[in-house]
């Protein structure tokens, strides 16, 4: 893992929980986690994978009462997101291994104990619960672990990500607020990486609305051509992290981290969103204009051009809209520099993208 990524561990399930999620992960960070998620490194059998999702469901659905687990559930999820995975296999970091019902890390049992307990309540006396820590599913095709989909259990999966994401020092991300984070001994306090996600996310929701789902392969495409104004976005906000930093102490809980964090992006993000804009948009005059403004200099220019010949009056004017020019283009050069260099272009390219379906 490298220590210059600007990546997070995914908390609520073993693959993203919609394809809007998705897009706002990717368009964010380098990595995304998912520990202890197993899926097939080679490509598979897509309609046949599909065929034996459909099939799964109809057996349930003849089941009376329909029996449709948790871990059921997200089995089927898991292995229809097995072609975007491969796709973004680069983000997208699944690090189970084949032949297992999920790779826990260690103490990961103990934890799940603890969010049995925070989503259903104590247990009754002299009643031991036993939850489920994994699944695996064979897919069509080969025989073979490794042509398969397997990860820990829905209760088992948070627990896992929490240990994963403090054993690694890479943030969790929870975007379901109605599951619980078992409460860990840790502070953000001093941690850059940490805190800078937190202004990434909140400042990337100034562009949600326009933001929908995207397809894995124009993800691929978005990043790759806003590469640089995405590492001069992330310079940014670990900018902008020593601010946040001083606003918080080390017994500060996350909410009033998230809280800090979005008047942060508030006070000065936006601000300095909009300045930037301005300043793109209204540094002087469209081209067009001060070409046509050139006319308003006709009794002069031609004043001066009483005692000339026709061909030097005209020599004289195309000198004119020449240095007129250079002189807008040399202004779009300077936009462009400060736009790059502010660091929140990113957002700004965001904003103008067409991403709603």
């Amino acid at each position: 893992m490298n220590n210059n990524e600007f990546s997070c561990v995914y908390y609520p399930q073993q693959y993203p929980r919609s394809f809007r999620s998705l897009t706002i992960l990717a368009l964010v960070f380098d990595k995304v986690y998912f520990p202890g998620v197993w899926i097939p490194n080679k490509p598979v059998d897509r309609e046949a994978v599909q065929t034996e999702i459909d099939r799964i469901i109809n057996v349930l659905k003849e089941k009376k009462p329909l029996r449709h687990t948790y871990d059921t559930q997200q089995m089927l999820g898991l292995m229809s997101f097995i072609g975007p995975g491969q796709t973004l296999r680069d983000i997208c970091i699944f690090t189970g291994r084949s032949g297992y019902a999920g790779t826990l890390e260690e103490g990961t049992e103990e934890l799940t104990m603890v969010l049995e307990k925070m989503v259903y309540g104590p247990p009754p006396p002299s009643f031991t619960p036993t939850p489920s820590m994994g699944f695996a599913k064979g897919l069509p095709g080969e025989n073979t672990a490794d042509n398969s989909v397997n990860a820990p259990s829905w209760l088992s999966y948070p627990a896992n990500a929490v240990i994963f994401s403090q054993k690694y020092s890479i943030p969790l991300l929870n975007d379901c607020p109605e599951l619980p984070v078992p409460c860990v001994p840790y502070s953000p306090k001093s941690n850059a990486k940490i805190l800078s996600t937190y202004l990434a996310l909140e400042s990337l929701k100034m562009v949600l609305p326009k933001i929908g789902p995207v397809d894995p392969e124009q993800l691929l495409e978005i990043r790759s051509d806003l590469q640089d104004e995405l590492a001069s976005f992330r310079l940014k906000m670990l900018e902008l992290s020593k601010e946040l930093n001083q606003a918080i102490s080390s017994s500060s809980s996350w909410q009033h981290i998230q809280k800090n964090a979005k008047f942060l992006v508030e006070t000065t993000v936006i601000p300095e969103l909009e300045n930037l804009r301005r300043a793109i948009n209204d540094a002087g005059k469209p081209w067009h204009k001060r070409l046509v403004d050139l006319a308003l200099d006709a009794p002069e220019l031609i004043g001066n051009f009483t005692t000339m010949l026709p061909p030097q009056a005209l020599i004289q004017v195309f000198k004119r809209i020449g240095q007129e020019i250079k002189e807008i283009y040399d202004e779009q050069i300077e936009k462009k520099r400060v736009l790059f260099g502010n660091g929140l272009s990113y957002l700004m390219k965001l904003q103008q993208l067409d991403l709603k379906h």
